[in-house]
C-alpha cells in the first residue's frame, strides 16, 4: 500500500515570473520548501532529514491552473559591469558618460492564470514515514514560489490514492505527468539524492565569492557552484509506428467487423516472435502485450495496436488497411523490439470467407496521411466532438433498454454511466458536456453495434457506438472501453463550426451590469489580446477586429467579423462568429480564423469588464441545437435593445422599426418576419432602440443578431412559445 503527498500551493497575485518554466517544476517548490524551512544560514534537523527523504522520491504529477503568457516589458537596469567602463559609470577614458553604457534590458512577461485555483504537487509515498508532519509544517512556512514577487503560501497533507485521484480528476487545469523515457515532453527540473546538499554547500560559497585578488585592490569573483538538480520529461508522447496490410504492392483490406480477431492474430504472432528472441522477456511480454496477468498499474505502460478503418471520404467502404503501434514512454518493452516483432507477419486466414491470405502482411507504412483522421499525425486539429468508428465495449455490462419508455430511460441512463466510467478507466478527465449512445453507426458505411460481437469477451449486449462531445478541443487518438486493447472503441474527431462560443460568468458580475455595454467591449478586447497571444503577431486580421488593415471600420454591409453579446437572462458571454450572423456555409477564408479563436479563448477564466466587475469565467463551451439562443423556431424575442440601422422619419416609430427590421432580413437572404413592438425607448440623444417580437413563416435556426448594434451585443433574440 501507498498514500500520496499532496502540496497545494496558492499565489497571491495572479501572475507567475518565473523564466521558462510552466508549470513551476518540482525543484522550485523544493528550493521554496528550504527558503521557508532555513533558520538563517541553518536547518532544523528534523527538516533537513524530510527534505532528505523528499528528493528521494519519483518525480511528482502536477496539476496547474490554466495559464497564459501576458503582455511583456523590458525595464533597463545599470549592468554589474563596471569593467567594461573602466571601473566609473560616468567616465570613460577621460571623456563624459552616461550610465545607459553599462545598462541591460530585461523583459519581463509573466504567466497570468486564475489565483483561485491552486497549483498541485502529488508524490506517492510509503503508507507510514514520520517526516510528514515535517513537510507539513514546512509547506505552512512557504512564502514565495518562483521569483521574490511571486509572493504564495501552501498545505499539505498525505491522502490515500483515491482521494489524490479525485482531487486531480477534479481539478480545472491540465495534468502533467512524469516518464521517465522519451525526449519530446517538457522537461523539468525534479529533485535527486544531493539537491540539498548542493543547495546548502551554493548557499555557503555565496558568503565567500568575493575574496581579494593577488594585487592590491582588487577583487576576485568566484562563481558559486550550481545546485544539482535533474531534468524529467513531462508528457511525453508515445513512440508511434504505422502499417500497412498489404499483398504485395496492394492493399489487402480487413473487414471492418473483425477487428478483434485482426488485432488478436498480430499480437499472438508478435509476443510469439519475441519470446522465442527474448526469453528473458517472456514473462513482461505475457502480462503488457499480450494482457495476461496484467493490473491495472500496468495500464499507463502497456504497449497497444490500433486497427485504423479507412475513413475521411463519404464513400469510403470503412475496412482496416492499416494498423498503428504505440508504444507509451514508460513501457520495459522498446519501441524497436516491438516493431521488429510486427514486420512481415503474415495473416494467415480472412474470418468471413476462411479464405487463406498467404501473401498478406504487415509492412511499414509508405504514407501517414490517414492519422490526420483520427487526430494524429503532424498538427493535428484538436476537436470537441468524437464518434465511434469501432463500438465501445462498455464496461460493468450495464442494462440493455427495455421496450416501455421507463425501462428505456433506465437502460439509456446505465449506458452513458457506463461511458462515463469508461472515460475514467482511460484517464481522461476533461469535461464532457452531451453523451450519445446507439447501436446505429454515425457514418453511412459503418456497421452496426452487433456486427463487432468477439466472443467470449464482447457479446451483443455490451456493444455500442457512442458520440462525444467534450467541453475544450481534444487531440487523438481517443479508444475507450473494455475493448480498446483489441480494436474496439476507437473514435474519430469530427471537424465542426461552431455557430457560439458560450464563457460562463460564475462570479464577480455586479448587481446593474444588465445593461451595461461595458461587458461586450471587454469581451472583444479579451478576444484580441488572447488571439494577439497565441499568434504572436500585433497585425490581426479584420475577423476579429472588425477594422480594416487601415484602421477604419468595416462598413460595406457584411458580416466579416466577429460579434460579441451578453445573455442576460442566462448570464454568460457570447462570441458568434460572421457564419452564424449571416446563417451560411462557413467560407474556406473563415476556417483558419475559427481555429485559432478557438484556441485562444481556452483559458479565458477572467475577465475584467469596468463597471461591469472582475468576471470570473467557465468555459469556452459551443451551443448545441436545444440552446435557446440556436433552436429553430418560428417565434423570437428579442434580449437586448434593438437599434435600428435607419429610422424612416415619416413613418410612425413602430412602424419605421419593422420596416428596418425586414430590411435588415432582405439584406441576409431571410423572408421577412411579422413584427410586433412590445416597447420603445428613447435615448439621450434621441436614439431608440426597442424591445420586439419576430415571426417567421418558416422557422429558421439560430442565432439572431439584427440592428445597428448587433456585433456589440444588440438585438440579440431567444426562440420563445
Amino acid at each position: 500500500m501507498h498514500r500520496v503527498l499532496i502540496i497545494a500551493v496558492r499565489f497571491h497575485d495572479s501572475r507567475y515570473h518565473g523564466a521558462d518554466d510552466w508549470p513551476p517544476s518540482p525543484a522550485r517548490l523544493f528550493q521554496a520548501l528550504v527558503a521557508g524551512a532555513a533558520r538563517h544560514s541553518s536547518l532544523p534537523e528534523g527538516d533537513a532529514a524530510a527534505l532528505s527523504w523528499l528528493e528521494g522520491l519519483p518525480p511528482p504529477a502536477i496539476a496547474a491552473p490554466p495559464a497564459r503568457r501576458g503582455a511583456g516589458f523590458i525595464t533597463y537596469v545599470p549592468n554589474n559591469d563596471l569593467d567594461a567602463v573602466g571601473g566609473h559609470p560616468i567616465k570613460i577614458e577621460g571623456v563624459s558618460k552616461g550610465i545607459e553604457y553599462i545598462r541591460t534590458g530585461k523583459t519581463i512577461r509573466p504567466i497570468l492564470f486564475d489565483a483561485e485555483i491552486p497549483l498541485i504537487y502529488a508524490w506517492r509515498i510509503p503508507d507510514v514515514d514520520v517526516h510528514i508532519p515535517a513537510l507539513v509544517a514546512m509547506a505552512d512556512r512557504l512564502y514565495q514560489l518562483g521569483r521574490g514577487v511571486d509572493m504564495a503560501w501552501a498545505m499539505a497533507e498525505a491522502v490515500d490514492p483515491a482521494t489524490a485521484e479525485a482531487l486531480l480528476a477534479a481539478h480545472p487545469g491540465p495534468k502533467h505527468r512524469p516518464s521517465s523515457a522519451g525526449r519530446d515532453g517538457t522537461p523539468l527540473a525534479c529533485p535527486l539524492p544531493g539537491s540539498l546538499a548542493s543547495l546548502i554547500t551554493r548557499h555557503q560559497a555565496q558568503a565567500t565569492r568575493l575574496s581579494p585578488g593577488a594585487r592590491i585592490g582588487t577583487t576576485l569573483f568566484v562563481q558559486p557552484p550550481k545546485p544539482r538538480f535533474r531534468m524529467v520529461p513531462y508528457d511525453c508522447p508515445p513512440a508511434r509506428c504505422l502499417f500497412d496490410l498489404r499483398a504485395g504492392e496492394a492493399f489487402a483490406p480487413w473487414p471492418l467487423r473483425r477487428a478483434a480477431a485482426l488485432l488478436e492474430m498480430l499480437r499472438d504472432a508478435a509476443a510469439n516472435r519475441l519470446r522465442t528472441a527474448r526469453p528473458d522477456c517472456a514473462a513482461i511480454v505475457e502480462r503488457l502485450l499480450v494482457g495476461r496477468g496484467a493490473t491495472p498499474g500496468d495500464i499507463a505502460v502497456r504497449p497497444r495496436l490500433i486497427a485504423l478503418p479507412s475513413i475521411g471520404f463519404v464513400h469510403a467502404d470503412r475496412a482496416i488497411r492499416r494498423v498503428l503501434l504505440e508504444v507509451p514512454p514508460d513501457c520495459p518493452l522498446s519501441p524497436a523490439d516491438l516493431r521488429w516483432a510486427l514486420v512481415g507477419t503474415a495473416l494467415h486466414w480472412d474470418p468471413e470467407t476462411g479464405e487463406t491470405l498467404s501473401e498478406a502482411r504487415l509492412v511499414p507504412a509508405a504514407d501517414e496521411a490517414m492519422l490526420r483522421h483520427y487526430g494524429l499525425g503532424e498538427e493535428p486539429q484538436p476537436a470537441r466532438l468524437w464518434r465511434s468508428v469501432t463500438p465501445m465495449a462498455l464496461p460493468g455490462r450495464p442494462r440493455p433498454s427495455g421496450r416501455d419508455g421507463a425501462a428505456r430511460i433506465a437502460g439509456e441512463a446505465d449506458q452513458v454511466g457506463a461511458v462515463r466510467q469508461a472515460l475514467r478507466h482511460a484517464g481522461i478527465t476533461d469535461a464532457v458536456t452531451a453523451i450519445q449512445v446507439g447501436r446505429e453507426p454515425f457514418a453511412g458505411r459503418g456497421e452496426r453495434a452487433e456486427a463487432f460481437v468477439h466472443e467470449p469477451r464482447f457479446p451483443a449486449a455490451v456493444l455500442r457506438h457512442v458520440e462525444l462531445r467534450f467541453a475544450e478541443p481534444r487531440r487523438g487518438p481517443l479508444l475507450l472501453g473494455d475493448g480498446r486493447w483489441l480494436g474496439l472503441g476507437l473514435f474519430a474527431p469530427v471537424a465542426e463550426h461552431p455557430r457560439m462560443f458560450i464563457l460562463r460568468i460564475v462570479g464577480g458580475l455586479a448587481a446593474n451590469a444588465d445593461a451595461t455595454p461595458a461587458l461586450g467591449s471587454a469581451l472583444r478586447r479579451a478576444v484580441m489580446a488572447r488571439v494577439r497571444d497565441h499568434t504572436g503577431s500585433d497585425r490581426l486580421d479584420a475577423f476579429f477586429t472588425g477594422h480594416a488593415p487601415g484602421g477604419a471600420a468595416l462598413r460595406e454591409g457584411s458580416h466579416r467579423h466577429l460579434a460579441f453579446a451578453f445573455d442576460t437572462i442566462e448570464a454568460r458571454l457570447l462570441v458568434i462568429p460572421p457564419h452564424a450572423l449571416e446563417g451560411r456555409p462557413v467560407a474556406l477564408w473563415e476556417r483558419e480564423h475559427l481555429a485559432t479563436l478557438d484556441a485562444a479563448l481556452v483559458g479565458l477564466a477572467q475577465l475584467r469588464a469596468g463597471p461591469a466587475g472582475l468576471l470570473r469565467l467557465l468555459g469556452p463551451d459551443v451551443g448545441q441545437d436545444d440552446d435557446p439562443l440556436l433552436a429553430t423556431s418560428t417565434n423570437w424575442r428579442s434580449i437586448t435593445p434593438y437599434v435600428p440601422t435607419r429610422y424612416a422619419t415619416n413613418l410612425p416609430p413602430a412602424e419605421a422599426i419593422a420596416e428596418d427590421v425586414r430590411r435588415e432580413c432582405r439584406r441576409r437572404g431571410w423572408p421577412d418576419p411579422t413584427c410586433e413592438v412590445i416597447d420603445i425607448r428613447k435615448g439621450p440623444r434621441g436614439g431608440l432602440a426597442t424591445t420586439m417580437r419576430l415571426r417567421f413563416a418558416v422557422a429558421r435556426p439560430g442565432p439572431i443578431l439584427l440592428g445597428r448594434t448587433a456585433h456589440s451585443g444588440g438585438g440579440l433574440f431567444r426562440a420563445c412559445p
